[in-house]
């Protein structure tokens, strides 16, 4: 009987051994260690920075429901001096980190790049595609400074169009908090019949910031070299222009109200018009720059327009320019110095050595205009596409990838 007893009970107590197996103390304990150590770590951590961290995560220009706190304002005071490493000059960081512009910085980045993506497009087909020199390709305007060159007046003049146009637009949309829709006045020419309101850019205030944060980008004190105050002058001479050309373009646009699409009512409002525009505008204008020279006129420093030679070109010896006394136009890009050709790669830019050009071309996308005269190598290259596209129902384009050979010309 005792034997029996005792085979029963270990029999009894098999499945609990397995069960202590199945756990071994030393990995249980290791375990709940483990879950102590971090839940340790996580209570040391900020509540605040939790709520930094979630809030980056929101898409910029939206607010935080339902406390209407413009996230960008927690973005900036999370990442350490965002308005540093720029290229920024010491007054723009003031007006960068002020309170009351922080939430502004995405808008002028946008701003920047749009303007730089523009000069890009504009110059992709001639010597100089918008490159500039090493020390100017990390600050957030992509400009050419210390030059006085017709590249550097247009890179000075689109970035300031680009900031207008991006404040301007980013107000309306609703970015940002210090800014809404245009109260611009009706327009004395407007029709009788047509109700002015509606939600227009606002362009006054995209003017009003744009003017005075480019305008902070130079030096606030009087430069002691004649030169630095001449490109000083000239700088802002062009900012201006751009600032300009933005709010000439911008035109009134009338929406249509009414029963079954009927024009019985009008409401107009002015938008701003296509950054491409901005940029085909400057570009007429970057060709027909004028070239100054500072002269003293009345106790004050004026850009007046230089003579040129008999064929036409300016000299190039600076010290010969002669002044025709007639102060630029303010709606002229000026420049103060002639620009290189850009043709060879220099410590500044990198030449036109492998760039495409066109051998049908007589433009300045031509090879015999891009290559400088040092001649283009050919090539065939296979180029896959989209062709045979058709439509199926309901909705979708189906296409074939077709491969056919191409022809390149690039500078040597």
């Amino acid at each position: 009987m005792d034997i029996r007893y005792r085979r029963a009970q270990a029999s009894e107590e098999k499945p609990s051994v397995a069960k202590e197996r199945s756990f071994p103390a030393d990995k249980s304990k290791n375990f709940l260690d483990f879950a102590m150590r971090v839940r340790q770590r996580v209570r040391q951590v900020p509540l605040i920075l939790c709520f930094l961290l979630l809030t980056s995560f929101f898409q910029v220009g939206q607010s935080l429901w339902p406390l209407s706190i413009p996230h960008q304002a927690f973005i900036v005071g999370f990442v350490g001096q965002p308005c540093h490493h720029m290229g920024l000059s010491d007054d723009q960081k003031q007006i960068c980190m002020s309170e009351a512009n922080r939430e502004l910085l995405p808008t002028i980045r946008y701003g920047a790049s749009l303007a730089y993506k523009q000069c890009q497009y504009q110059f992709k087909y001639r010597r100089w595609n918008c490159s500039v020199p090493e020390k100017d390709s990390n600050s957030l305007f992509r400009r050419i400074t210390g030059k006085g060159t017709k590249e550097a007046a247009f890179t000075y003049a689109i970035s300031a169009a680009g900031v207008l146009h991006s404040i301007a637009r980013s107000c309306v949309e609703g970015n940002l908090s210090m800014c809404g829709c245009s109260r611009e006045r009706r327009p004395k020419d407007l029709n009788s019949n047509y109700q002015w309101g509606g939600c227009g850019d606002n362009i006054e205030y995209g003017v009003k910031f744009a003017k005075k944060f480019m305008k902070a980008g130079e030096s606030s004190t009087e430069p002691k070299d004649t030169r630095e105050l001449e490109r000083k002058l000239m700088n802002l001479h062009n900012n201006e222009v751009g600032i300009q050309v933005v709010i000439k373009e911008a035109k009134v646009v009338c929406a249509c109200h009414g029963m079954s699409g009927s024009c019985n009512m009008r409401t107009c409002q002015r938008v701003l018009s296509e950054f491409r525009k901005i940029g085909d505008i400057l570009h007429v204008k970057y060709d027909n720059a004028v070239r100054v020279k500072m002269e003293r006129k009345d106790t004050v420093e004026v850009l007046s327009i230089v003579k040129k030679k008999r064929n036409g070109e300016y000299r190039r010896d600076n010290r010969r320019l002669r002044s025709t006394n007639k102060e630029a136009g303010k709606e002229s890009l000026v420049f103060t110095r002639e620009s290189p050709d850009y043709c060879d790669k220099s410590s500044d830019f990198p030449g036109t050595l492998g760039r495409q050009c066109s051998a049908e071309s007589y433009s300045s996308d031509s090879c015999e205009q891009l290559c400088c005269g040092r001649g283009f190598q050919k090539t065939q290259v296979r180029v896959k596409k989209k062709c045979e596209c058709k439509f199926h129902w309901c909705c979708e384009i189906r296409c074939k990838q077709c491969e056919h050979l191409e022809t390149r010309h690039t500078c040597t």
